[in-house]
């Protein structure tokens, strides 16, 4: 039981991480670079690059993180 718990509580925290990383984009802007070859100036800057070009793989996983547990829970106490 207290396995299930921490793997429950494990998915929607990850999931909330990833959700967070998959709006990013939404709202802010693309990070300022000099040129076509130049890296992110700070871990922010990165952070930010990643987001936007993960953005459609990590909002929808991060949903499915989040919700999986809490719709087996409620399911499981319907059941009892």
């Amino acid at each position: 039981m207290f396995l299930r718990q921490a793997v429950y509580l494990l998915s929607v925290l990850i999931g909330i991480l990833f959700i967070g990383i998959g709006t990013l984009p939404a709202l802010f802007a693309y990070p300022f670079s000099d040129g076509p070859n130049s890296g992110p100036s700070s871990m922010w800057d990165l952070i930010l690059m990643i987001a936007y070009e993960q953005w459609m793989f990590m909002l929808p996983l991060g949903i499915i993180l989040f919700l999986g547990p809490i719709i087996s829970v409620i399911k499981q106490r319907r059941k009892s």
